[in-house]
């Protein structure tokens, strides 16, 4: 009986629907009805692997600049470059 219910808790969390995604509702179904991440319709439910899920978010992950840091290097730069001049 423990065999069962650890094997359906797995199963849970191996699949995200619309509800639960982190995507939020309306991607979640854009995206599977777009073809762009594989996924399983169970009646109103639309379903995608979790793993699926992950690999998008991490391709689509922003990579932060520090504007101010750049600003400060390109200023030094300019301003050593005004020196040798």
């Amino acid at each position: 009986m423990v065999k069962a219910y650890m094997a359906q808790g797995a199963a849970k969390s191996e699949w995200v629907d619309q509800k639960n995604s982190p995507l939020g509702r309306r991607r979640h179904c854009d995206l599977a009805r777009e073809k762009k991440l594989p996924s399983v319709k169970d009646g109103r439910r639309v379903l995608i692997k979790r793993s699926d899920i992950d690999a998008y978010l991490k391709s689509k992950q922003v990579v932060s600049i520090d504007e101010d840091a750049e600003f400060e290097a390109e200023a030094k730069r300019l301003a050593a470059e005004m020196g040798d001049g």
